[in-house]
């Protein structure tokens, strides 16, 4: 749960960053605008840093209801713009030195970079993702951002990515990836892959593969009909749940095309 990741987050901090404190009473205003601050340092962007501190504002509001000598430091650290930035996508070429890095590291990054190159997932719904979720070659989830209207993808993966999928076919289908999500909250780790790539992570995040692969699929020429429903993008908060069969033999064309083009 998001809040359990943010309180985890500030946990972290507090141990290793801040001084000892006694508990929730001691976490004043100095001490959540040092925590903001730090986050602004790990490089996180302005949305993100909004979320984190807003999901614990939401917290320490609960605990005021019940106990009145308890204020909320975290109104006044939050970014004043949160709003969603329009991002960096990666060229081609960073693309492949991002998976060649990844393919040493380990720990599953490989196959999650690529995942997320050729579909456009976050991250969070790369690592999360299930072998359930993988049928005929093609992944059919319901983003978490999308949730909220029942909006589910379903996105052909190229058979390049396809052939490297694990075998299994229960359970998480990246085990470790979802641990490093799950222990540091999105994408921390992903940032060292980037500076080993030599490309800034000041400027670019793991959400950089999805303005990559929407970039990629204007670029092979891929109608914005077809696009939005791979991407699950849309503007309408009512929308419904996507009927993706009629158009299951476009999106796979789509998908190769976009990712087979440099």
């Amino acid at each position: 749960c998001k809040r359990n990741q943010a309180c985890r987050r500030l946990e972290k901090w507090l141990e290793t960053k801040w001084k000892p404190i006694s508990g929730v009473r001691a976490i004043d205003r100095s001490c959540a605008m040092a925590f903001a601050e730090h986050l602004a340092n790990e490089g996180l962007s302005a949305k993100t840093r909004w979320n984190v501190l807003s999901i614990l504002g939401g917290c320490w509001n609960l605990l005021a209801r019940g106990y009145d000598d308890i204020n909320n430091p975290w109104k006044l650290v939050a970014p004043i713009s949160h709003e969603s930035e329009k991002g960096n996508a990666f060229t081609y070429e960073e693309v492949q030195r991002i998976f060649a890095i990844a393919d040493k590291i380990g720990h599953e990054w490989g196959l999650a970079c690529r995942i997320a190159a050729s579909t456009g997932l976050r991250y969070g719904d790369v690592a999360n993702l299930r072998a359930e979720h993988i049928v005929d070659g093609c992944i059919r989830t319901m983003p978490s951002k999308t949730k909220a209207h029942k909006i589910q993808v379903c996105i052909p993966l190229p058979r390049e990515i396809v052939a490297m999928l694990p075998t299994h076919t229960t359970g998480y289908l990246m085990p470790e990836q979802e641990r490093i999500y799950r222990l540091h909250y999105r994408e921390a780790p992903f940032s060292d892959i980037l500076k080993l790539a030599k490309i800034d992570p000041n400027k670019y995040t793991f959400h950089s593969f999805r303005h990559y692969f929407r970039t990629q699929l204007s670029r092979a020429g891929v109608s914005q009909e077809v696009a939005m429903k791979l991407g699950g993008w849309t503007q309408s908060k009512t929308a419904d749940r996507y009927d993706h069969h009629d158009y299951l033999e476009a999106l796979s064309q789509a998908v190769q095309n976009a990712w087979n083009k440099k």
